[in-house]
């Protein structure tokens, strides 16, 4: 578990630079005033042994900044969401938990690929880039029967974003 420190002198903010994390259970939180950003020009990946990968805060991309989180049988659980500053690829390979309202923004020149089942009573889930492609998606509101929507929006680039749902 990683969590920005308050600001101080690295202002509070995690930076991953572009590099395999591979470990089991990861959460990487961006404590009360704090940010994660993907650094330029280079693709970050997150991988687990079948653990659970946890993104607490907004994960900022910078352009060219690809991001791919695999935590094969393991849960991608998001808190806010992961913004392209520009035009980032963006695949999200697992089972996918959200605990609040989530965005998942690629940029207007950016891919989402999202493959697993998206879960979250009562949550908005906005998806947005130039092509927006998904393998297997479930999409479920409750899954304890206390009810509550999951609420999809998609959306590819105009006037050529392609939006697939498989």
């Amino acid at each position: 578990s990683v969590t920005a420190p308050p600001n101080t002198g690295d202002a509070g903010s995690i930076t991953f630079a572009g590099e395999l994390y591979n470990a089991n259970a990861q959460t990487y939180a961006a404590g009360a005033s704090g940010s994660l950003m993907a650094a330029a020009g280079a693709p970050t990946s997150f991988l687990s042994s079948n653990d659970a990968i946890a993104v607490n805060g907004t994960l900022s991309l910078a352009l060219g900044a690809d991001l791919s989180v695999q935590p094969g049988t393991g849960t991608i659980t998001l808190a806010t969401g992961i913004v392209a500053q520009s035009a980032s690829d963006i695949a999200l390979m697992g089972a996918v938990s959200l605990t609040d309202d989530v965005l998942i923004d690629g940029g207007a020149q950016g891919d989402v690929l999202i493959a697993g089942d998206v879960t979250g009573a009562g949550r908005d889930f906005t998806v947005l880039g130039r092509t927006i492609a998904t393998a297997g998606l479930n999409l479920r509101g409750a899954t304890n029967g206390d009810g509550g929507d999951l609420t999809l929006t998609a959306s590819g680039a105009v006037p050529t974003g392609d939006v697939t749902v498989t």
